[in-house]
């Protein structure tokens, strides 16, 4: 993949991206400072290991960002300008900085696609996106949440309300954007979230009210299912938080129970913590939590040093589910019925 990173102007440096055969000179750069808009540069010596690490990286993030945004990355060899790499306070390699209006910011983020690619759109993406399906495959992979409005058609006034969202109250947990319901087979907007953390897509198609969505977006800003593995489990005993678990030996199986206690992990929200465990992987535990493999699947409530199984037999169904946490955990109160957001 060769980029033309100036392609906005003439006579000016051609740079191969990809090969890391020329970098960036200090003239280019005030050439491209001089132009409007957000770029990346990547401080390195191209001898250092990890700088040839972190440019591979790079070229995935530059692909990325070349079909979101309009945002370059570019890279310098400080084996070459070392008073130029040192007019931005880079002792260490490799080290990225961020550029814009003629000022820059420290990354310290992993140096790595994914992380990156988040940052710099977050930094520049700050209204509703169209998305168009390489935007969308690419920005519902990243480290933060993506929130999609599907229109019911071009007279639509659910646009506005998201745009103004999109801006303002949105802005800190969520990337926003919106596609076109053409082929949805709707005929009325919804909104569905994709976090590459979360083990289901929680939807939203109430009243398109301000109110309303935000309280949606309150509930799931943070996964509602995750899958279980070391890092969710140190965070759900931070939490105290009952959990939850769906225990199952088939990845799709997990998809779909998932898909199907959405709405159940959204009621019981900041109660109880939800998680799809790979019953393979995990196998250890199944005696522990008293399970047997020919059970499968079946759902498991740890609260303490309680465990509560659902019945041999009982399908896993939400409503199933909302019925044996009421009984189990919270016996004797009153919940809510309606497996549906509400507006607060």
């Amino acid at each position: 993949m060769s980029v033309n990173l100036f392609s906005d102007t003439a006579d000016v440096l051609l740079f191969e991206l990809c090969c890391g055969q020329e970098f960036l000179d200090p003239q280019g750069f005030e050439q491209r400072a001089a132009l409007p808009g957000v770029f990346v540069l990547s401080f390195c010596v191209p001898s250092h290991e990890p700088c040839t690490t972190v440019h591979n990286e790079l070229v995935l993030a530059a692909e990325s960002l070349s079909k979101t945004s309009d945002v370059s990355i570019y890279e310098v060899d400080c084996s070459k300008h070392e008073k130029f790499c040192a007019s931005f306070d880079v002792s260490s390699f490799p080290t990225i900085r961020i550029f814009e209006h003629q000022k820059w910011s420290r990354y310290r983020g992993a140096q790595r696609a994914t992380p990156l690619v988040t940052h710099v759109l977050k930094q520049v993406t700050n209204s509703i996106v169209e998305l168009d399906e390489e935007r969308f495959t690419i920005m519902k992979q990243l480290g933060v949440p993506l929130m999609v409005l599907t229109r019911a058609g071009d007279g639509d006034s659910s646009l506005n309300l998201m745009a103004s969202l999109a801006k303002e109250e949105l802005a800190e947990d969520f990337f926003v954007g919106v596609m076109s319901g053409a082929q949805s087979g709707t005929n009325k907007p919804f909104i569905t979230v994709y976090n590459v953390r979360d083990e289901t897509t929680p939807k939203y198609d109430g009243p398109f009210e301000k109110k309303a969505i935000l309280h949606f977006a309150s509930l799931v800003s943070q996964p509602l299912i995750r899958q279980f593995d070391m890092s969710t489990l140190v965070s759900f005993m931070k939490s105290a938080l009952p959990i939850g678990m769906m225990y199952s030996a088939n990845e799709d199986e997990r998809h779909s129970l998932a898909a199907s206690l959405s709405n159940v992990a959204m009621k019981y929200r900041e109660k109880v913590n939800f998680a799809t465990v790979d019953a393979i992987k995990n196998s250890f535990a199944l005696e522990p939590m008293g399970l047997k493999p020919d059970e499968l699947p079946t759902f498991v409530i740890q609260a303490n040093d309680e465990i509560y199984k659902l019945d041999p037999g009982v399908t896993i169904t939400s409503e199933a589910i909302d019925e044996f946490i009421k009984r189990t955990l919270f016996p004797g109160t009153t919940q809510q019925d309606r497996l549906v957001v509400q507006p607060t």
